[in-house]
C-alpha cells in the first residue's frame, strides 16, 4: 500500500526544510505562484488567506514576491487544503494527498483508522466510476495556529476497491448511511492520481453536492458497485496493474491506452 505524506510530524519536517531552503536563497520560486493559483481554484487570495490564518501582508508577499510563509503557516496550508507541500513548493509528485489501497481489506483498515476518532462526526462518501471506487471522509475540524483555533474542512481520500470488509468496518464504527457519488471516469482518474483538492470536493457546487443516500442498515450485506460492467479476465489484470501504479505512471498508462484506441479506430477495414 502506498501512502502519501499526511502525518503531522512528517508535514512539519517538510515545511521546515523548505523554509530553510528559502531563507538560504536556494529555493526555486519559478512556478510557485502558478501552483498556488491552482490551489486557490478561483477563490480570492485575501479571503482565502484570512480563512486559513494568514495575514494580509503574508498573502501579498506570497503572491507578489514568492515569499514563503514560515513552517507553521505551511503546515496550516497543508491541513486546510489537503495539499502535498512537496508539490506546492517544488512541483514534484501529486498535488493533493490520497491514500491508495490495493484491496478491500486495506480500504477498511484505513477507514477504521480515521473513524476511530469521533466516528459519528464524519460524513462518508462512496465515490465510484464503473469498476473504480473510493471513499472520502469529511468533517469540520480545527487546527491551532499562533494560539488561535482555525476552522477548516478536513477531507481524507482513500482510493481502492470497496467491498464487504469496508462496509462492515463502516457499520462497526456506527456509520449506517453513506453518500453515494458517481463521477465520470476522467474525474475518477484525477481523484486516484491526487489531482482533486478538498475545496473542489466540499464547496457548495463541488464534487460531493450531487449524491444519493445509501442505507447500510438493511442486512449484513449490500450490493457491490459494478457500474453495469462485467470485466473479462484480461481486463481485470489490467485494472489491478493500473491500481498499483504511481500517479505519474497512471497518466502515461492512460495516454498509451488512448493512443492505441485511436490507432485501432483509424485502421481501415480489410
Amino acid at each position: 500500500m502506498a501512502k502519501i505524506i499526511k502525518n503531522d510530524l512528517e508535514v512539519q519536517i517538510i515545511g521546515k526544510y523548505a523554509y530553510r531552503q528559502h531563507r538560504m536563497g536556494i529555493f526555486d520560486h519559478k512556478n510557485l505562484l502558478s501552483r498556488t493559483e491552482l490551489l486557490l481554484a478561483g477563490r480570492d487570495k485575501h479571503p482565502w488567506g484570512k480563512r486559513i490564518g494568514l495575514s494580509g501582508r503574508m498573502v501579498t508577499r506570497l503572491f507578489n514576491f514568492g515569499e514563503i510563509p514560515g513552517p507553521e503557516y505551511l503546515i496550516a496550508i497543508a491541513k486546510a487544503e489537503n495539499v502535498c507541500l512537496n508539490w506546492l513548493l517544488t512541483g514534484a509528485g501529486a498535488p493533493y494527498i490520497v491514500y491508495c489501497a490495493q484491496s478491500d481489506g486495506e480500504v477498511a483498515s484505513l477507514a477504521e483508522s480515521f473513524l476511530s476518532e469521533a466516528p459519528l462526526s464524519w460524513t462518508v462518501y462512496w465515490i465510484s466510476s464503473g469498476e473504480w471506487s473510493g471513499l472520502a471522509l469529511h468533517r469540520p475540524d480545527q487546527y491551532e495556529l499562533k494560539d488561535e483555533l482555525i476552522d477548516y474542512d478536513r477531507v481524507e481520500l482513500i482510493a481502492g476497491p470497496i467491498g464487504q470488509q469496508t462496509l462492515d468496518a463502516l457499520r462497526r464504527a456506527g456509520i449506517l448511511q453513506v453518500r453515494e457519488v458517481t463521477v465520470p471516469a476522467a474525474t475518477m482518474i484525477r481523484l486516484y492520481s491526487g489531482g482533486v483538492g478538498a475545496y473542489e470536493m466540499v464547496r457548495p457546487d463541488g464534487l460531493f453536492e450531487r449524491h444519493e443516500l445509501l442505507n447500510l442498515r438493511d442486512g449484513p450485506k449490500i450490493r457491490e458497485k459494478s457500474g453495469g460492467y462485467v470485466l473479462e479476465p484480461d481486463e481485470r489484470i489490467l485494472l489491478e496493474k493500473y491500481r498499483r501504479l504511481k500517479p505519474a505512471d497512471k497518466t502515461r498508462f492512460i495516454a498509451i491506452g488512448g493512443a492505441l484506441g485511436e490507432v485501432e479506430r483509424q485502421e481501415p477495414e480489410v
